[in-house]
């Protein structure tokens, strides 16, 4: 079942509600293949739950679909939907505030909250998007939720800067979640990324460059767990004695029902993580990272902005590194060739109990997962 069928099963459920005098049955209308069903079936109560509400015939909650509906309770409600829910209620002159939501799903509360605090309301529908043609932003501060950007729907914002904004999107033509980022036209990053295909690298799908307008959307691979910033808050609120790799699983895990994605079933690789002292997660991390920096260093690029924020987690904890603020191949080669051998490979910090050469003082344990050794392989004897 391809996206336009999709489109036309919204569309058909959409006419049925106007052709009827009774509510449409919305089970009829959903597609027999896994694949594509729960994408359907949340845009089909969207256009359920408008149709009711605004109509006064029989309005349902949430709740009542969860009840009626089962396969629905297999995964959190996706904050889209809430948002949906919210408005119409609003619309339909219910008095309803956000946080009647944000306390209703504490582990979705910082999504809803950006969400449903502005309380301005742009349709997440699919049945709305083909209604509308699709528009482009004249700038950064135009991109809203609930937009259609080329071949892309706006459905969470995932991170905003001074010079890009990240959006969950669904890509209509393959009927698929990626992440979206839509920047200034500036720069190479796209077409040397795109060219990376490495495990432990987000994977590049393509771009586009939006017609009439000084911007361009670059998709790739949507990796839900969170990053490793969201491991080092987690870490912080853990005493020491008590962090292990587990610290690492329910960050990841706080993430994702956070984004109203499915906490998955135990993997190989998870059940690893979960063995794991918390000095071997950090090393399991770092090894990881390191690989990816390597490839990357043999490709010519330097990635010159790593930090926790730009490492992605999977939902089985494998890290990719993301969002490189690239340095060309040939300023990367002269940098490199500028620097002395001590300053290219500063001191191995693999010691945590080192001690100050100023102060005789025992330095603190290093206890953060971005430390790891960054000597050249070949001058550690300790690595």
């Amino acid at each position: 079942m391809s996206d336009t069928a999709v489109g036309d099963a919204v569309a058909r459920f959409a006419s049925a509600w106007e052709s009827s005098l009774s509510a449409p049955d919305l089970v009829a209308y959903l597609p027999a293949s896994p694949a594509l069903r729960r994408v359907t079936l949340i845009e089909l109560i969207k256009v359920d739950l408008e149709n009711r509400w605004l109509r006064g015939d029989h309005p349902k909650r949430l709740a009542q679909y969860c009840e009626e509906l089962p396969e629905l309770r297999r995964w959190p409600l996706p904050p889209d939907l809430l948002y949906e829910e919210f408005h119409i209620r609003r619309r339909s002159g219910e008095s309803v505030e956000a946080n009647e939501y944000t306390l209703s799903f504490p582990g979705q509360a910082g999504e809803l909250g950006e969400l449903l605090g502005t309380g301005e309301y742009q349709s997440t529908s699919l049945h709305h998007g083909e209604m509308t043609q699709s528009a482009s932003p004249g700038s950064l501060d135009d991109l809203e939720v609930g937009r259609r950007i080329d071949d892309f729907d706006l459905m969470t914002v995932l991170g905003r800067g001074a010079f890009a904004r990240v959006f969950l999107a669904r890509q209509r033509s393959l009927q698929r979640l990626v992440a979206v980022k839509i920047s200034q036209d500036r720069g190479t990053e796209p077409q040397t990324l795109a060219q990376f295909d490495h495990d432990y690298i987000v994977r590049v799908f393509d771009q586009r460059l939006l017609a009439g307008r000084d911007l361009r959307l670059l998709y790739m691979q949507y990796v839900p767990g969170g990053t490793l910033l969201d491991v080092v808050g987690r870490v912080r609120e853990t005493p020491p004695e008590s962090r292990s790799g587990a610290v690492l699983l329910d960050a990841i895990d706080r993430a994702l029902v956070g984004r109203g994605e499915i906490r998955p079933s135990e993997s190989r690789v998870r059940q690893e993580i979960a063995t794991l002292t918390w000095p071997e997660t950090v090393a399991w991390l770092g090894r990881r990272l390191a690989q990816a920096l390597d490839y990357a260093g043999a490709h010519g690029v330097l990635h010159r902005d790593v930090k926790p924020a730009n490492v992605l987690l999977t939902v089985e904890g494998v890290p990719k590194l993301a969002d490189f603020n690239i340095s060309s191949a040939a300023t990367s080669r002269a940098r490199v060739r500028s620097r002395t051998s001590a300053a290219r490979w500063p001191t191995c910090h693999r010691n945590s109990s080192r001690r100050s050469t100023r102060t005789g003082r025992a330095r603190p344990p290093i206890s953060t997962p971005a430390a790891t050794c960054t000597r050249s392989p070949s001058s550690c004897g300790s690595c």
